[in-house]
């Protein structure tokens, strides 16, 4: 049974007869109704579901950095932030041959735009945590200075992620993630991008590379 959310003129929810109603970031939408089948999935759909199977896995560890990440590129959009993030590590971030599938760090992306990111961009592993560094240019536009850090590393072997959003200013150089005592012994994939202090402008992420554990 359908629901009517929005009066008689407004968005349904439900199954009305062999369709599905539904709503999706305030707009209504309608579809066939999803049949089961007996039928085993063919090698390029079991291909598509492991790959996917893989990028939830990965971008699961890390929705709230996304969210913000991809706002902007979600923002009017019949999707999410989330979704914008995923459906990119789809079709750009994995590698391997089925059922070899594995995500291919250099290529990620976790925060999209036009931003420009800063020069000499470098991480490396300290007692505290991970520290970043980059040029601040003394004669960057006011906005490019405010803009300030998103941070992020991912440790393969726990699954899990470690970040920071809206982090240090860029005319400062520098920046420190910490994190947690769980991450020592294990290599850690690292991720630096910029995010606009009224939000509104972001950069593409930079992969920073491996750190050995």
């Amino acid at each position: 049974m359908a629901r009517l959310t929005q009066g008689v003129f407004g968005g349904a929810t439900g199954v009305a007869g062999d369709y599905e109603c539904y709503i999706r970031n305030g707009i209504p939408y309608l579809r066939a109704k999803r049949r089961k089948t007996k039928k085993p999935a063919t090698e390029p759909v079991r291909a598509t579901r492991g790959a996917m199977s893989v990028v939830n896995r990965f971008v699961d560890t890390m929705t709230d950095f996304v969210r913000v990440g991809f706002e902007l590129t979600a923002r009017g959009e019949p999707f999410s932030a989330n979704n914008a993030a995923k459906s990119y590590q789809l079709l750009h971030a994995v590698t391997g041959v089925y059922p070899d599938l594995r995500i291919d760090y250099p290529k990620v992306r976790l925060t999209q735009g036009s931003l420009p990111m800063p020069s000499g961009l470098v991480a490396e592993r300290t007692l505290q945590g991970v520290s970043f560094y980059w040029w601040a240019d003394p004669n960057a536009e006011n906005v490019l200075k405010r803009s300030q850090t998103m941070l992020l590393v991912y440790c393969q072997a726990l699954n899990r992620s470690a970040f920071q959003i809206g982090g240090a200013p860029r005319y400062k150089g520098a920046d420190l993630l910490e994190i947690p005592d769980e991450f020592s012994g294990h290599a850690l994939q690292v991720y630096i991008g910029f995010v606009s202090d009224n939000r509104q402008q972001i950069s593409n992420s930079v992969w920073l590379g491996e750190l050995a554990p």
